[in-house]
């Protein structure tokens, strides 16, 4: 039996639950397969997902679903290989607090946003190491989280270089630990473990 949910009450709920089929498949999925697995008319899912999609919450593919909640299959700097799969996330904030939460160990592989070295960090359960890596962090509101949050939020292999890209206005306002990073996405993707 297909359910008519409420979008403004079930839009959440399905995206969750894409998230975590495309965590387990790691493949783009057709919003008819998705509205199918999880039992909510196809109409209904399409129309969640195109609320999602203009506040940069999902990410749309002709008509398969290829991004949510900050995991993506679609090619960023950010690279993330996850239980044997590799997925790509929107931002820093994502690539660490994504595993964090779900309490799984990953490598990461980015790149510092001033100096263009390699970023590699390994999480193991869920836990980043120590690293005087930074990540940069919008504090300020924005309308669309792919847009406007997550184009600012990237890594910086070390303070010094987060603090000469601030000086220079091309870093925001304010920074995270891979430690705070990680508290952080447990708080955001809790839910998904």
């Amino acid at each position: 039996m297909v359910e008519q949910l409420n979008l403004v009450d079930h839009g959440d709920r399905i995206a969750k639950e894409a998230f975590r089929l495309l965590l387990n498949e790691a493949d783009p999925l057709p919003i008819s397969t998705l509205a199918e697995r999880i039992g909510v008319a196809e109409e209904v899912v399409r129309q969640a997902l195109d609320g999602l999609r203009l506040v940069g919450r999902a990410e749309i593919d002709g008509d398969r679903l290829i991004g949510v909640y900050g995991i993506t299959l679609k090619p960023t700097q950010h690279r993330l290989t996850m239980h044997g799969a590799t997925f790509f996330t929107w931002c820093a904030f994502d690539i660490v607090g994504i595993p964090a939460a779900l309490g799984e160990s990953a490598e990461v592989a980015s790149e510092c946003a001033e100096c263009h070295g390699a970023v590699r960090v390994s999480i193991v359960n869920g836990e980043p190491p120590p690293s005087p890596i930074t990540i940069s962090w919008l504090s300020a509101q924005c309308d669309s989280i792919r847009d406007q949050f997550c184009p600012t939020v990237n890594f910086y292999c070390e303070s010094v270089h987060y603090e000469t890209a601030l000086k220079g206005g091309r870093a925001p306002d304010s920074s995270i630990s891979l430690a705070r990073a990680a508290e952080m996405g447990r708080e955001n993707w809790g839910w998904a473990r």
